[in-house]
């Protein structure tokens, strides 16, 4: 792999990183205004006596926050390796930094793997034009 391939994948690393923790803190935020709601609720379904002695609605809000929490872990899963997959991402890649469709998946995948027949200077050369182009659009440069 040459290093602008490599700085390339590094690159859509660092945003597929970033967006995975970025997901995780909203799931988070979520997490808690949920544990927060039941809170409340517990209070108000506890009244002013607190539970009586045998009650299981503690032990259901227990569930029901348990099974939110897996739901919210599964759906965080899921939606990352779907979204947060080469293809879909390259694309949004390209969408913000105004590229050609396809230019960012194309180089990752030649930076890779070069097929017969394809000639590895010009494989370089559009890893390194797909880097530079980036470089000019993102919106840290």
């Amino acid at each position: 792999m040459s290093p602008a391939g490599k700085r390339l994948d590094s690159e859509v690393e660092g945003v597929r990183g970033h967006l995975r923790k970025r997901a995780a803190l909203a799931l988070g935020v979520w997490g808690a205004a949920v544990v927060g709601l039941v809170l409340i609720v517990a209070w108000m379904l506890a009244g002013p006596e607190g539970w009586r002695q045998g009650s299981d609605v503690p032990a259901q809000l227990d569930a029901v926050v348990l099974v939110l929490a897996l739901a919210a872990l599964w759906a965080h899963r899921a939606g990352a390796m779907r979204w947060l997959a080469e293809a879909p991402l390259a694309e949004t890649i390209e969408r913000a930094a105004g590229l050609r469709p396809g230019v960012v998946r194309g180089t990752l995948e030649l930076s890779r793997e070069i097929p017969p027949g394809v000639s590895l200077s010009l494989a370089e050369r559009a890893a390194e034009r797909t880097v530079a182009g980036l470089g000019e659009r993102s919106p840290a440069a």
